[in-house]
């Protein structure tokens, strides 16, 4: 009877955490999607207000990648280019900035492991600028990462440093207004046509690419039969 009573309990206790993780993950997918839909329209905002070139979701292979990296928002500026991402979390934010993985409290008991958002989008924005033949050194992206209302960082971990900012999003308008009056050249309208050329041209060989790797899949199936 005993052992009927704790095979019970065990049932009772891993459907109670799956469902919590049902939950959390639910709740996130729908933050993150509100999100980017306040980020987007922020974006759209700006890049109306001041005749700014902006792109979404965009897919690219990048130099040696086999898989397309795929960008949420590149906004082109005056004086520089912003590749943002979005970041939702619940609780309070901890950890090395630095590191690959973040720690994220939710109350005194729960503590969650998830990957840091920066170096990801830091490594990406590299690619991007080597791909599009721009020169680090010019310092013109900004790896831009906006996150939720719901979400507490600390000053170590938030950061509105040259070339990378991890922020509120009701920030980013602001923030990117005030970058924009920073004494650096302006990017002339032939170097933002360049880049963007570029990237659409990148986009549209990825694109090809998956095309005829998924007619060479469809083939090779056919074969089989």
């Amino acid at each position: 009877m005993i052992g009927w009573l704790r095979l019970v309990l065990a049932l009772l206790i891993l459907v109670f955490s799956l469902y919590r993780l049902f939950r959390i993950c639910f709740e996130k997918s729908r933050e993150k999607k509100k999100l980017d839909l306040k980020v987007a329209k922020t974006l759209n905002y700006i890049a109306d207000e001041n005749d700014f070139l902006l792109l979404h979701d965009v897919k690219a292979s990048l130099l040696s990648d086999t898989y397309p990296t795929s960008f949420g928002h590149i906004l082109f500026g005056d004086r520089y280019i912003y590749i943002v991402e979005t970041f939702v979390g619940f609780g309070a934010l901890y950890g090395n900035v630095k590191d690959p993985y973040l720690f994220l409290k939710k109350d005194e008991e729960t503590n969650i492991k998830v990957k840091n958002p920066l170096p990801p989008l830091i490594e990406k924005t590299k690619k991007l600028e080597q791909a599009c033949s721009c020169s680090p050194d010019d310092k013109r992206f900004v790896s831009v990462i906006a996150y939720n209302n719901g979400l507490d960082v600390p000053k170590g971990i938030a950061r509105k440093e040259q070339g990378t900012w991890f922020l509120p999003y009701k920030d980013l308008e602001k923030t990117i207004k005030i970058a924009e009056t920073d004494e650096v050249s302006l990017i002339s309208h032939d170097q933002t046509d360049r880049i963007a050329k570029q990237l659409k041209n990148i986009s549209d060989q990825t694109k090809e690419k998956r095309k005829q790797r998924r007619k060479d899949h469809g083939q090779n199936e056919e074969r089989k039969r």
